[in-house]
């Protein structure tokens, strides 16, 4: 018998820096406010220094929403988590791209530490509609988990719904039952089991290639995958399998465009996405066009 899903039983968390603060500033708040019965935390990436300006969008979301602010584990904590996730302490702060390695791992360990048996992630540059609200997708989500033993992860419908589903996915991405099955994981937003995830740690440590692994000790360059590439493996290697809902009021759009010319639209861009409202040349597309967000509402339909 499945069990009724608890708000406590979730973790939210929200991945930002402060390169990106004309952009959290509006979708931090945006994804935080639809969860606030949860435990919300944000995961702030100061490792190449901060801003003013940052820092005090960061005390708005500790004050007025009451979200949890967690730094990128370094140090002893940082081998901690690298040691939980890669079975390793020594690893570079970031991989090859440069983006911290242990943002998300970090995030899934919070929830652990906190009691919460799910997590839900998104990164600052995500946008989210839930025509029931946050909590029936907290819930759904959950039920999808204790319905598909061998899902790992869930989330939203990948763009604004359209007749023929989602557009752009990776090749094999098929309807089954409730959910798009996808081969492929995405870093950007997911409800993940963490008891379930627990069980294949640590994951073994993916190397760009031989020569950069080498190179990295001379040059600081990392040449390790990063997360969401390891979390592609683990789907691969295993049973485990990535399941979006295939449900029509539920769905996200993510920011390719980090300007300030998008930074500048994003308010009434973000009124839209939270009534519902969407242009048709955004039906099915994950990825925000941003030319058809500037038409006029009646110029389109309400997904």
């Amino acid at each position: 018998m499945a069990i009724e899903p608890q708000p406590e039983n979730v973790a939210v968390s929200v991945l930002t820096h402060p390169s990106d603060s004309s952009i959290a500033a509006h979708t931090v708040p945006h994804l935080l406010q639809q969860f606030k019965s949860q435990k919300l935390f944000v995961i702030v990436d100061r490792s190449r220094g901060t801003t003013r300006v940052f820092e005090e969008l960061v005390s708005q979301w500790k004050n007025d929403l009451q979200a949890v602010i967690l730094d990128i584990p370094i140090g002893k904590e940082g081998q901690a988590t690298a040691k939980r996730h890669f079975g390793r302490k020594r690893l570079p702060f970031s991989d090859f791209r440069g983006v911290p390695l242990l943002a998300w791992a970090h995030a899934v360990d919070t929830a652990k530490a906190h009691g919460c048996n799910y997590l839900a992630h998104f990164d600052g540059d995500i946008l989210l509609h839930c025509e029931q609200g946050a909590q029936s997708f907290i819930d759904k989500s959950i039920q999808i988990h204790q319905k598909h033993p061998d899902l790992l992860v869930t989330g939203p419908l990948p763009g604004p719904p359209a007749p023929d589903g989602p557009r752009g996915q990776p090749n094999g991405a098929r309807l089954q039952d409730d959910l798009w099955l996808i081969p492929a994981f995405t870093s950007r937003r997911f409800v993940i089991d963490v008891n379930k995830l627990e069980q294949y740690l640590p994951m073994p440590i993916r190397w760009t290639s031989s020569r950069r692994r080498i190179l990295q000790f001379f040059t600081g360059k990392s040449a390790v995958w990063n997360w969401e590439y390891h979390m592609n493996c683990l789907l691969h290697e295993t049973k485990l399998f990535r399941g979006d809902q295939n449900d029509i009021n539920t769905w996200a759009i993510h920011l390719p465009d980090h300007s300030q010319h998008t930074a500048n639209l994003l308010p009434e861009i973000i009124a839209h996405v939270e009534s519902g409202w969407a242009p048709e040349s955004q039906s099915g597309k994950y990825d925000l066009e941003l030319a058809g967000w500037q038409q006029a509402p009646n110029q389109t339909r309400r997904c």
